[in-house]
């Protein structure tokens, strides 16, 4: 094969990595209406909040990489949230999903921007929900959960 088509040299598949070169820019995208805060735009945080919302794993991937492939590409450094949010959201339209995830996006968002409590008791008599309970605390994936 030819190296300059993209062939591999010595015959050996291309060996895959988990990066873009995408990853290399950061993207500031601000808070608030003052722009007091910002924080950097990361892949896995819009990938792992798309997945909260149900989006399959594999296409929150995707979307999350066009949307920072596009901030980088129109030289959109410094962003808002709402600047950002509609970006997203013009991508998860174009990929198919409906208002529904968008819709679950933003109350998800809220929440966490909230930041409020929230607890989960699991009860029942010994030995019949142990199985289940761990699996809820486990999917949770939230921090400072506690299973007993």
């Amino acid at each position: 094969m030819d190296v300059a088509r993209g062939g591999q040299e010595g015959g050996r598949p291309k060996k895959r990595t988990g990066t873009s070169k995408y990853d290399f820019f950061k993207v500031k995208v601000w808070l608030g209406e003052n722009m007091d805060h910002y924080y950097v735009l990361s892949r896995f945080l819009i990938c792992r909040m798309l997945t909260v919302t149900k989006i399959p794993y594999i296409k929150a991937v995707k979307i999350a990489l066009e949307t920072k492939k596009y901030l980088v590409d129109n030289n959109l450094q410094d962003v808002t949230q709402t600047e950002l949010e509609n970006v997203l959201f013009s991508i998860i339209r174009a990929k198919g999903f409906d208002e529904q995830y968008i819709d679950c996006y933003r109350m998800v968002t809220q929440f966490y921007q909230q930041r409020q409590p929230l607890c989960i008791i699991i009860c029942g008599t010994a030995w019949t929900g142990e199985p289940s309970s761990g699996e809820i605390w486990q999917q949770s994936s939230r921090p400072g959960s506690t299973h007993q």
